[in-house]
């Protein structure tokens, strides 16, 4: 399995080139669903039908015959529109444009830290400011301004969505306030942990590399 010191090399220059490591990131569950392209796939089927009617009155071919050679041009068009419109293409343009970042975590499920192959969930935290994007120093501070937010019985009224992430793992990420992340750039979020993928098969120092869009709440393990 790759170091964090290998992954950053190989995937921090956006933006990156799909490939089979990054290509399993594009099923990473969001919460999003994205409505089916009704309207350009009709768009398609009546452009096929209308040129193909056309087609065959122009070129004197029966109708027939050209339906049989523009069908091949419809479902090829008609199944990038389909993929257009899925998750996963979705993800894949994130993945492939969002940048590589630290993570710390803040709670993650018991089995991640044993070494083995059991999956879980994390909350973390991390930051898109330049200076702090990599800073463990930084990010564990915030982790532990959340954990003891998360452990208080009064949770401050601009923490309580963030509260309830580090409580439950789950929910959408969150922007932080800036009296518990300074830089105004640092969000919380959950994130599907794979031990397989981590140098020592578990999480070590709490850390953990991402690729982050967490305005669509795609927050992926690298």
């Amino acid at each position: 399995m790759y170091t964090f010191e290998e992954l950053r090399e190989k995937y921090t220059d956006q933006p990156r080139r799909m490939d089979a490591y990054l290509r399993k990131l594009t099923y990473t569950e969001t919460g999003d669903s994205l409505p089916f392209p009704f309207v350009k796939l009709t768009i398609a089927t009546l452009a096929f039908f209308g040129g193909t009617y056309w087609a065959s009155i122009h070129f004197e071919l029966s109708l027939s015959i050209m339906a049989m050679l523009s069908l091949a041009i419809y479902m090829g068009i008609a199944i990038q529109i389909i993929r257009g419109g899925s998750i996963t293409e979705r993800n894949s343009k994130l993945i492939q444009a969002a940048p590589l970042l630290l993570g710390r975590v803040v709670k993650g499920d018991n089995q991640l830290y044993q070494q083995g192959a059991d999956a879980g969930r994390a909350s973390v935290v991390f930051s898109f400011d330049e200076a702090h994007r990599n800073d463990d120093r930084y990010l564990r501070d915030v982790a532990k301004k959340l954990r003891s937010a998360a452990e208080a019985s009064d949770t401050p009224a601009d923490l309580v969505d963030a509260v309830a992430i580090v409580q439950n793992t789950v929910g959408r990420a969150v922007q932080l306030p800036s009296d518990t992340a300074a830089d105004g750039q640092t969000w919380l979020g959950v994130v599907d942990v794979n031990p397989e993928r981590l140098p020592d098969n578990k999480i070590v120092n709490q850390n953990l590399l991402l690729l982050a869009a967490p305005e669509s709440n795609l927050i992926a393990q690298l």
